[in-house]
């Protein structure tokens, strides 16, 4: 059985994955912003590893 303290874990976690989830069903990339942070780490296959999700959509804007 699991302790509430493991419990609280697990559903922090779930309620990450599904909007992780859906935004990516729904091709809806801005909302990756929310379930990611700021200074998040995008990497696909073997490219190298690029800065946050807007960065690599060109939307530097709001950037440091």
């Amino acid at each position: 059985m699991y302790s509430p303290q493991e419990i609280s874990g697990r559903v922090e976690i779930q309620d990450r994955i599904s909007p992780y989830c859906h935004a990516l069903d729904a091709a809806d990339y801005d909302q990756l912003d929310e379930v990611f942070l700021p200074d998040a780490v995008r990497a696909q296959g073997c490219r190298r590893p690029r800065l946050g999700w807007r960065r690599a959509n060109g939307q530097t804007d709001a950037l440091p």
